[in-house]
């Protein structure tokens, strides 16, 4: 199981060393599949959106205004909590 994100397909301003690694785990994965191929081992990229994590307040601060703006490129229109994404990995 990889964790990936959003830019993990993309990039955006400001985010350079964060896209590159995002970018490079999904790299990763994709030649962990082939490697494993007919093995009957599956790989995953699990790509959260938004998530409040203490990393993206640093990067955007506490604004509330900020905050909603982001969480409503989510589905549920709100930020990911880092327990959903360890419930997704622990299935």
């Amino acid at each position: 199981i990889f964790i990936g994100s959003t830019l993990s397909e993309k990039a955006v301003a400001g985010a350079l060393s964060y896209s590159t690694s995002k970018h490079a785990v999904a790299g990763l994965m994709r030649a962990t599949t082939q490697d494993l191929f007919g093995k009957g081992i599956h790989t995953i990229l699990l790509c959260p959106g938004f998530t409040d994590t203490p990393m993206l307040r640093r990067h955007v601060g506490n604004n509330a205004e900020v905050l909603s703006s982001i969480a409503s490129g989510n589905s549920y229109n709100r930020l990911v909590e880092p327990e959903e994404i360890a419930e997704l990995v622990l299935m």
